[in-house]
């Protein structure tokens, strides 16, 4: 039996006109390829644009400060007595000690109170130096007194008074550090005083957007910086040194801006 394509058709003009069919199509299928590779390229377009949008903010710092004042005190009390012997230079800083104790009863510190933190002695005449070994200064001993209270007023008038007991024949050595202050509440005002910096940013960021004629969003991001506990006074050293004291903390926090 005869093929069909033998027979009726013309075998190159039937595959012809199905590459013709097939090459009419080609410009369709390639416009509605390009319409949907730009509908997509739109699309992520737009949405770059929007993270991008939504990744506007501002960073500010936001202080609070609080003027506070000390609720313990302690007081470093140095003193030093000298002997031909041991046993001399022993009863000389024992009694000296109870004229310490006298005077800060007569402030209105109880014996609890005060406690002995350090004592050393020193032997002279140990350092090789034969002068020593009869002087009525051979031995040296060093005795450290601490008194911590939380009658803060009161410790500083004892403090003031400390020539009493030079008058009284103690032999008081003095440091840099023989007062100290302390503020021990810390704690009981962290929340207000982060509340309170955190306004302080938003403030400063409301006026940033009012500048910029746009509008502060909600936080993107904060830290809480370091507590610090200052002179009030606002001199350099140690806040301790005084009853009087100023508490801070800045903290940094990033607003979303909006148009």
């Amino acid at each position: 039996m005869p093929c069909r394509i033998c027979a009726g058709s013309n075998p190159e003009r039937l595959f012809r006109k199905r590459g013709d069919i097939m090459t009419e199509r080609s410009p369709i299928a390639a416009v509605i390829l390009a319409a949907g590779l730009g509908l997509s390229g739109w699309f992520i377009g737009h949405g770059l644009l929007a993270a991008r949008s939504g990744d506007r903010f501002v960073t500010v710092r936001g202080l609070a400060e609080k003027d506070i004042t000390a609720n313990v005190g302690g007081w470093t009390i140095r003193h030093m007595a000298v002997g031909p012997t041991l046993a001399a230079a022993q009863s000389s800083i024992a009694r000296d000690t109870d004229t310490i104790r006298a005077f800060l009863a007569e402030q209105g510190f109880p014996a609890a109170a005060i406690t002995i933190a350090d004592v050393r002695v020193e032997d002279r005449a140990a350092w090789g130096d034969q002068r020593f070994g009869q002087s009525d200064t051979r031995f040296n001993i060093n005795q450290t007194l601490e008194v911590r209270t939380d009658k803060v007023e009161a410790l500083r008038k004892a403090i003031a008074a400390k020539t009493e007991l030079v008058r009284r024949g103690v032999v008081l050595q003095t440091g840099d550090n023989d007062a100290r202050f302390t503020y021990t509440a810390l704690n009981a005002e962290k929340p207000a005083m982060i509340g309170a910096a955190t306004r302080n940013a938003r403030a400063a960021a409301e006026q940033f957007a009012t500048d910029s004629k746009s509008r502060i969003g909600g936080i993107r991001r904060a830290t809480q910086g370091y507590f610090e506990i200052l002179p009030r006074s606002g001199d350099y050293g140690s806040a301790e040194r005084a009853p009087e004291q100023r508490l801070r903390v800045v903290t940094t926090v990033d607003f979303y801006i909006q148009d």
